[in-house]
C-alpha cells in the first residue's frame, strides 16, 4: 500500500512539474509570436566613436523607440579579398559606440568566383553569444560582367548559454538572389527570442537583417541592421565579421 501511494505521489509530482512549465511556456510562446507591436521613434542618433575604438564605422546610427527597443544600423564596403571582424557596443545615453577588432580566419574566395559572407552575432552583457546569423552571397564573373549568382543562409542559430539562458530562432528567411551584368544582391532576415533571461514571463528579441551586394571586380557592399527589443534589450551588443 505504501509503495502504491508513493508511486501515485511521484506520478502526481512529475505531472505537476511538466505541466506547469508547459503552461508558462505556452503563455510565453503566445506572447513572443506577436513581435513588434506598433511603436514610435523617440530619437535617432548618429553615433560617434569612442577614442578607444579600433574600427571606425562611419555612418553607424541608432534608433530609440518608445517601447524601450533599440535598433543599430551600419553600411560598409570592401574589396575582393578583404576580411574584417569587429565587436561593437553602443552607449545610447552618450550617443557613442566602441569597437574592438577581432580576427577572421576563413579562407579567401577563388579567382573569378567570389563569395562574401556577412556574419552578425548578438551577445549578452557577459559577452556570451546568444544569436548568430550569416548571409552568404556567391557570384561568378567572366572578368567584366556577372554571369551567375546564388545565396544561402549558412547559419541561423539561437544559443543556449552556460548561464542557463535559452535563445531560439523564430524566423530564418532569405530572398531569392537577384543579379544582372553589373551587380548581384542578397538579403536575409533572422529573428530570435528568449524568455528565461530575467523575468520568465517577459520575452527579449533580437532581429538580424543583412544585405550583401557583389560586383564584377569582386568588390562588395553590405548593410547590417540589429533590432533589440523586450526585456533589458539595451544591454545587448554584438559582433560582425565579413569574409
Amino acid at each position: 500500500m505504501r509503495s502504491y501511494l508513493m508511486r501515485i505521489f511521484a506520478i502526481a509530482f512529475l505531472a505537476f512539474s511538466i505541466l506547469t512549465p508547459m503552461s508558462a511556456t505556452a503563455q510565453t510562446e503566445q506572447q513572443v509570436r506577436e513581435p513588434h507591436e506598433p511603436r514610435t521613434k523617440v530619437r535617432e542618433i548618429q553615433l560617434r566613436p569612442e577614442p578607444r575604438s579600433e574600427v571606425l564605422l562611419e555612418g553607424i546610427k541608432a534608433v530609440i523607440w518608445d517601447n524601450g527597443s533599440v535598433t543599430v544600423t551600419y553600411s560598409g564596403s570592401g574589396k575582393a579579398g578583404d576580411r574584417l571582424g569587429y565587436h561593437w557596443e553602443v552607449n545610447y545615453d552618450a550617443g557613442t559606440y566602441t569597437t574592438q577588432r577581432i580576427p577572421v580566419t576563413e579562407p579567401l574566395a577563388m579567382q573569378a568566383q567570389y563569395s562574401r559572407t556577412v556574419e552578425v552575432i548578438t551577445e549578452d552583457p557577459f559577452g556570451l553569444d546568444v544569436a548568430e546569423s550569416e548571409n552568404t552571397l556567391v557570384w561568378f564573373t567572366d572578368g567584366s560582367r556577372i554571369t551567375d549568382a546564388f545565396n544561402y543562409i549558412s547559419i541561423c542559430d539561437g544559443k543556449n548559454t552556460p548561464l542557463g539562458t535559452d535563445w531560439h530562432a523564430d524566423t530564418c528567411y532569405k530572398n531569392p538572389v537577384a543579379y544582372n551584368a553589373s551587380q548581384a544582391s542578397s538579403w536575409t532576415y533572422c529573428d530570435f527570442y528568449n524568455y528565461n533571461w530575467g523575468d520568465d514571463g517577459t520575452a527579449t528579441w533580437t532581429d538580424h537583417y543583412i544585405e550583401a551586394y557583389g560586383y564584377p571586380n569582386g568588390n562588395f557592399d553590405y548593410t547590417w541592421n540589429v533590432d533589440n527589443w523586450g526585456e533589458s534589450a539595451a544591454l545587448l551588443s554584438g559582433t560582425v565579421r565579413t569574409f
